[in-house]
């Protein structure tokens, strides 16, 4: 099975290292500039944290994908904010069946955008990995529980390549389900992260900081109740139920949260804030047809995206 990891981040690695297990995988990287110097050069180095194990995987890479480069199955992990720029070589490529991997808070959008585009039919669909981590030097940390998990479906219509996913993940220990309510569960989990991410950024990371910002604090337990119900009126269900119940109420959202940041699981993983700010722009975006006031998400959402404007005219100047 003729497989390609389109992204060498994080969730790419992690899932190349997996796919490799199965030795009837021929599995293909696409990176560049270092990253691809370094899967070259010193091959696929992974430290798995909570495992207490270093891996190190020969992996084919290619930097470029072109329209006659067949692959039974593509694997897209990458950041919200940038699967948008990767539409246009996807969809001129001859393979068949697309997997978009990470977050994602318009899914059916960017299905459409890669099937108008596309000379050839093709099969689109979604799924997330539960893994997190760092990356220092040519090694990538994996924060992870078990072997390796992903939720899969599609957006429009019923899976059909559930004996081709069997195939790829067989021997490899990593298991695959259908998750009928993934788009919900991707916009409940985006809203989750985003709230945490923005406090991330606002302090620096540091834990403490944020256990004692009563007004950002509140805001953030607040927010979440605000969120939900945004989503709730456009259609769309908290997935997992847990997590509603969880951050749905602010007094216990702030608790939950204070807990949270006394565990060293929330220094564990990198974020990116221009992935944050892209998901925050997809909620603006959900406000502009309900009647629905969010004051504690915009207070939270403009200091993060104010100060992370400042530091990308600081970092051009």
């Amino acid at each position: 099975m003729k497989i390609l990891i389109y992204g060498a981040g994080i969730q790419g690695s992690f899932l190349a290292h997996s796919l490799l297990k199965n030795k009837n995988n021929d599995v293909t990287m696409l990176a560049r500039g270092q990253r691809k110097i370094d899967l070259e050069t010193h091959g696929l180095v992974l430290s798995h944290e909570l495992q207490k194990k270093k891996t190190h995987d020969s992996v084919n890479v290619i930097s470029e994908l072109v329209p006659d480069s067949f692959f039974d199955l593509i694997f897209v992990t990458m950041k919200y904010n940038d699967f948008n720029t990767v539409v246009e070589p996807l969809a001129a490529n001859c393979s068949q069946t697309i997997i978009f991997v990470g977050n994602q808070m318009n899914a059916k959008k960017l299905e459409q955008k890669i099937m108008t585009q596309s000379p050839t039919a093709k099969t689109i669909l979604f799924g997330f990995q539960n893994t997190g981590g760092t990356r220092k030097g040519v090694t990538f940390t994996i924060l992870r529980f078990g072997k390796g998990n992903m939720k899969i479906h599609s957006m429009v219509e019923k899976m059909t390549i559930h004996k081709t996913l069997d195939e790829v993940f067989k021997q490899t220990q990593y298991t695959w389900k259908e998750e009928p309510q993934l788009d919900d569960w991707l916009k409940s989990h985006g809203v989750l992260i985003m709230i945490m991410n923005s406090l991330d950024y606002l302090f620096d990371n540091n834990s403490k900081k944020i256990r004692h910002s009563k007004d950002f604090l509140n805001a953030a337990a607040h927010a979440y109740h605000e969120v939900f119900t945004l989503l709730e009126a456009k259609g769309h269900a908290i997935v997992p139920r847990s997590q509603k119940w969880l951050f749905g109420h602010p007094t216990r959202a702030k608790r939950v949260l204070q807990l949270l940041y006394l565990t060293p699981v929330m220094n564990m993983a990198e974020g990116n804030f221009g992935e944050i700010a892209a998901i925050i722009e997809t909620i603006n975006e959900l406000k502009t047809d309900v009647s629905l006031t969010t004051p504690n998400f915009d207070k939270l959402a403009k200091a993060a995206i104010t100060r992370y404007q400042l530091s990308l005219s600081t970092h051009k100047s």
